[in-house]
């Protein structure tokens, strides 16, 4: 009994502890991307619940070029894409002349082949007129070549 429980924990430790994380060399390729977005409003002085959900599909190539990850939808511009933002639990902000934008990522890990994520961003304005807040969620899968 002792043995099979020490061959079970030492398999476990070789094997069973390895952290399933989204990876640069992982996204390399072509990816079918399922998206939904909901947008809330802005209303005396808060947010509002989302509103319907918009729902469509994508298709998204990333590639390496000069040690960077890029991606692309299909049209002739390419765009860095920084991976580690999504695993920074802490919001990003960014302040512009009349707005301020506030936005907080992440990815999860499903499989090699499969992955999500989601992505919430608010954009407030110093008037207050406009303020609007996205989520957007993507669950992609890997195309087979």
């Amino acid at each position: 009994m002792k043995r099979i429980l020490l061959i079970s924990l030492v398999s476990l430790v070789l094997f069973g502890c390895e952290e399933r994380k989204v990876t640069e060399e992982m996204l390399i390729g072509d990816w079918r991307c399922d998206f939904a977005q909901q947008i809330a409003k802005w209303k005396d002085g808060a947010f509002q619940d989302y509103g319907k959900i918009e729902r469509g599909k994508d298709l998204i190539k990333y590639f390496m070029k000069d040690g960077t990850l890029y991606f692309n939808f299909g049209n002739p511009t390419s765009y860095p894409f920084n991976l580690a933002s999504y695993y920074d639990q802490s919001e990003i902000i960014k302040f512009l002349d009349n707005h301020n934008i506030k936005q907080q990522k992440s990815i999860t890990y499903i499989s090699h082949d499969k992955y999500e994520t989601v992505d919430v961003m608010e954009d407030i304005y110093t008037n207050n007129s406009e303020n609007i807040k996205t989520k957007t969620k993507l669950v992609c899968e890997r195309v087979q070549q």
